[in-house]
């Protein structure tokens, strides 16, 4: 005899359904995956928009959904370096490519920075309020400008490109400095800057301060036709306008120091070497005394050693007549030759007109 229970019926079909839907969810799952995702989440259900994306990709809004543009906006997750035109960086960020095609093509462009107590468009190195009170005070922007700064506390740097900052007291600061400055009148116009600032206590000696340090190297095995330390081409004045002084060189006042030179040279003697070569005719002017192998000169040529001459020497002028005071050779005492209407007299007392 059979006895129904409807109760194991009803709790039979509902396993049976529940086996059912869960053998569903499997098959949909587990079975046929890409047909399970093959659908694209859009932006406002929260998903991306798109269906897969490029390794090293960074996505951004397009307006309608997530994007990316591999090749000029890559991360190196590997080497945790972020490309920018290009999907190769050397760098931790690299500016790759060409640009853009337009009129104003930047490869970084920062703008003027005004807002803080201490502004600078770019900064490298240790914070600036780490520097000594009197670095800060020589490098303050108000004074320098808000340029490119490479600061250092370190040893020898060579080659850095902006201003260069060191406080170490054993470092040397080489540095390559440019400014330019584009006027319409007004204002003074300066190509190149170049600064360098010692800040050296007590019982410190530093060796040199240099603004500007030039070099020329050749390292190859062919023929270099002209070599220079500096070369000052001819300057020009397009329009016609009038420039007072000319100059290739000018050279301020030096006081400064025990010694001051305005030119010196350490020129070694030899067939072909020369302290100062001037090309052309040109006449040199010198309002002072100049020495030859003398540093005291006492006369408007003063010079120690014989002097050789293979055409006219001209003594005197139409007002004074020529005078030559010469040491007797026995060194006790000056006999003064002179020369006036074709009568050569010497004496040893001093005419009035031999200065």
């Amino acid at each position: 005899m059979h006895f129904f229970n409807k109760n194991v019926y009803y709790s039979s079909m509902s396993f049976k359904l529940y086996v059912s839907t869960l053998l569903l969810i499997l098959s949909v799952f587990l079975i046929t995956p890409a047909k399970a995702f093959a659908a694209v989440l859009p932006v406002s259900k929260g998903g991306t928009g798109a269906s897969a994306f490029t390794n090293g990709s960074i996505f951004f809004f397009n307006g309608t959904s997530f994007a990316e543009n591999n090749s000029n906006l890559f991360w190196d997750n590997t080497n945790n370096r972020l490309g920018l035109g290009t999907n190769s960086p050397q760098g931790q960020l690299h500016l790759g490519g060409a640009g853009q095609a337009v009129t104003d093509n930047y490869g970084l462009l920062i703008d003027d920075k005004t807002a803080g107590t201490n502004n600078f468009n770019v900064w490298s190195g240790p914070p600036y309020t780490s520097f000594d009170p009197k670095v800060q005070t020589e490098w303050r922007v108000t004074s320098i400008g808000k340029n490119v700064f490479t600061s250092l506390d370190e040893g020898s740097i060579v080659g850095q490109t902006g201003y260069f900052l060191s406080q170490n007291s054993e470092s040397d600061a080489n540095a390559l400095v440019g400014v330019s400055y584009v006027t319409t009148g007004g204002i003074s116009s300066f190509g190149t800057n170049s600064y360098a600032y010692s800040i050296a206590p007590t019982g410190q000696t530093v060796p040199e301060v240099v603004g500007g340090f030039f070099q020329g190297i050749n390292d190859g095995t062919g023929t270099v036709t002209e070599m220079g330390g500096a070369k000052v081409t001819s300057n020009l004045n397009r329009e016609g306008g009038t420039v007072t002084n000319n100059y290739g060189f000018k050279i301020q006042n030096q006081y400064a120091g025990i010694n001051n030179y305005s030119i010196w040279t350490s020129q070694e003697s030899g067939d072909n070497n020369y302290a100062l070569y001037n090309e052309g005719e040109a006449k040199s002017f010198f309002g002072g005394k100049v020495g030859i192998k003398t540093q005291n000169p006492d006369a408007s040529l003063d010079v120690v050693g014989p002097i050789k001459g293979d055409s006219t020497i001209i003594l005197g002028n139409s007002t004074t007549p020529a005078c030559i005071e010469a040491a007797d050779s026995d060194g006790s005492g000056v006999s003064y030759i002179t020369v006036n209407d074709g009568v050569l007299s010497a004496s040893t007392t001093k005419p009035s007109f031999c200065q």
